[in-house]
């Protein structure tokens, strides 16, 4: 169960950290630009981020490249990690609750 909190507390801060850095870009710039997820991948390692759409598209079914993991790369950098965090959290309380029954 420590690796599950682990997990939760590490998406959830970093969902905080990604929203702050936005929040601060808004400070500065004067208006809100979200980064998008595939932004955000782009600037650390754009050859991946392309490898994988040549992966999944030549591998698998076109259509999953662009109906399901294109639309979650234009969410927010910050919705992943917190879908991600707060899953783990949910896990981590019906297992708590699971055990002192």
């Amino acid at each position: 169960m420590r690796v599950i909190r682990w997990f939760c507390y590490i998406h959830l801060f970093l969902a905080l950290g990604i929203w702050c850095f936005e929040l601060f870009n808004m400070i500065l710039e004067g208006n809100y630009r979200f980064i998008s997820t595939g932004e955000l991948w782009a600037s650390i390692d754009k050859n991946s981020l392309v490898g994988l759409q040549a992966l999944i598209e030549n591998n698998t079914w076109y259509w999953l490249w662009w109906k399901i993991i294109f639309p979650l790369l234009t969410l927010p950098a910050w919705v992943i990690p917190l879908i991600l965090g707060l899953c783990a959290l949910i896990i981590n309380l019906v297992s708590k609750i699971l055990q002192k029954k």
